[in-house]
This record gives C-alpha cells, structure tokens and sequence, in this order.
C-alpha cells in the first residue's frame, strides 16, 4: 500500500513540474565507465520546421551523409564549446540558413570590423631563388588582402555605408552574400545552439584551382585570381610569355564558423578560414636565354573575421 501511494505521489510532482512556467528535461546516458547526464533546455526557439536534438542518442548506423554527429566533428579537430546542442538539419538547410543571414547583411548594411591576416610556411624554391620565392608567397597575401576589399589588414565599416559594405563584405563586390547550387563542395555543415545563438560550422572538400565567383566556392568562401598573382610576378622579373606560368592553388581543409543571434536571425560574427598550398613553376623567355628560375612551393593560411557588428536601424 505505502508503495502504490509513493507511485502516485511522485506521479502528481512530475505533473505539477512539467504544467509550470518553465522546466528542464534531462537525459541519461549510461555506459561501462562512467555516468553523463547531458542537459537540453525546452524553451529555445529554433528556425522554422527544425528541432533540437541530442546527437548522442544517435546510432552511429542510422547516420546519414549529410549529418554530422559532435562525435564526427571532434574527429576532424573542430570544437564545438559546452553548452552547444545540435539542431537537425541536413547539409541543404544549413546551407540555406546561412545563405539567408549571410544575405540579410547585404540587405540591411550593418557595421563591423574585418580583420584579415596570413601565415606563411613551408616555403620551398625548388632550383630557383628562395628570396623570390618567399616574394611569390607575400605576394598572394598582398592579393588576399587586396581581394577582400582593402589593403589594410583591419577594416572598420559603418552602419549603412552600402558601398563599403558592398566592397567588403562577402561576396565581395555584389548585393548578395552567399549562392551556392553544387552541394559536393561541401564536406560538412552542422548547427548548433545555446539557446541564445546559432553556431554554423561548414568545411569544404579540397578544391583545385577555384576562381571568385566562377564556381560555386567562390560564391561562399574568397578564393584569389590567379592571374592577378602572375601580373604581380611580371613586377620581379622580365617576362616575355606569360603563358609558360603554372600555377597551382590547392585550397585544403577549408572551413567557416558563423554565430547568428537566436532572436534577431543576424549575424554576431564570421570566421572563414582558407588553407593554401601553392605550387608555382614559371618558364621564363628573356632576352637572351630560358629558365625555370621561378619555382615556389608554400603553404598560406588565411584568416578573414568579422566581429563588432552594429544593426542599429
């Protein structure tokens, strides 16, 4: 008897606890070694048609491609802060969540700061000269930079300044800020939150070669023109037939992070990060004789963050 009241007992807790104004709901996983209990608040507000799941609860067999466990991206070295649960979307979602926030700041021309910075490594001259080699790889930073709307490694952008926000501000130089239809050039995109952001995470496969804005990557990360690296060589040495250039850009591991406030649907910061491995090998016709005296391998990894933003209307 005292058994069956102690079940009714806690029957009428649970309902006076779950009918209050606000409540927490939590989940345990239980393993050999050790005991985890994982907290998911039931009070976020998520983007329209998504739900927040615990990506611990899913079998690893009943992972799709186009889902990314915390587990997978741990894996690939990416950190997702305590405190982040994932949203359920698929890689065309996330993509199109972002695609949305990544237009809204075109849309309304908010100000931020950009900040953009290198690193240089791994620089090699094959048969030719180190000291122009290591000129080569400065001068794809140069470019980077130049690209990116600016010279200046940090850029301050005011509320409603349309043209620099047009200029500096991706996609560089047009009223939109992401467009991309091939989905294969992505290797992964999750979502997460905290209840008060949204944190984006897309990485992207390798790509060879890629053009701003004539190809797909071009139309969400920054890549540089090529030829834009091969007329700044021509300021080094004499060239008589620039067509003996080949140049090599491989973009590898690739990635973007972007906070967009829970709220509001904006964004609060963006990090692209772009990893390069060049390879350049020039031919040169001069005067007199040929050589191959411009060989540079390298590798630059860059940095391109905005912060700071300000939508006041």
């Amino acid at each position: 008897m005292k058994r069956i009241c102690s079940v009714f007992l806690i029957a009428a807790l649970m309902t006076v606890l779950l009918t209050g104004c606000g409540y927490r709901i939590s989940f345990e996983k239980i393993d050999k070694n050790k005991e985890e209990t994982t907290t998911v608040a039931a009070d976020i507000d998520l983007p329209s048609g998504y739900e927040l799941v615990d990506p611990t609860a899913v079998p690893p067999e009943t992972t799709t491609e186009e889902e990314t466990t915390v587990n997978e991206l741990d894996a690939m070295g990416i950190v997702v802060e305590g405190g982040y649960r994932a949203v359920a979307m698929d890689t065309a979602a996330v993509l199109d969540f972002y695609t949305q926030a990544m237009n809204n700041v075109k849309l309304r021309c908010p100000g931020f700061t950009k900040r953009e910075y290198q690193e240089i490594s791994d620089v090699t001259a094959g048969s030719g000269n180190v000291n122009l080699a290591n000129r080569i790889l400065n001068l794809v930073g140069t470019e980077l930079l130049t690209a990116s709307g600016d010279k200046d490694s940090t850029v301050t952008v005011k509320p409603h300044e349309d043209v620099k926000v047009r200029e500096n501000f991706p996609v560089f130089g047009e009223d939109f800020g992401c467009r991309v239809n091939d989905l294969s050039i992505i290797k992964s995109a999750s979502c997460y939150t905290d209840g008060e952001q949204y944190k984006i995470i897309i990485t992207f496969n390798d790509q060879l070669n890629p053009e701003p804005k004539a190809c797909d990557f071009g139309y969400i990360m920054t890549p540089i023109e090529r030829q834009n690296v091969a007329n700044g060589i021509e300021e080094y040495v004499v060239v008589i037939d620039s067509d003996q250039f080949r140049f090599d850009f491989n973009y590898t591991d690739c990635e973007l992070i972007c906070y967009v406030d829970v709220e509001t649907g904006r964004i609060n910061s963006l990090v692209q990060k772009m990893i390069i491995d060049l390879d350049i090998d020039l031919d040169i016709d001069v005067i007199f004789f040929k050589t191959n005296i411009v060989k540079a391998n390298g590798r630059i990894v860059n940095h391109l963050e905005y912060s700071d933003f300000d939508w006041t209307a």
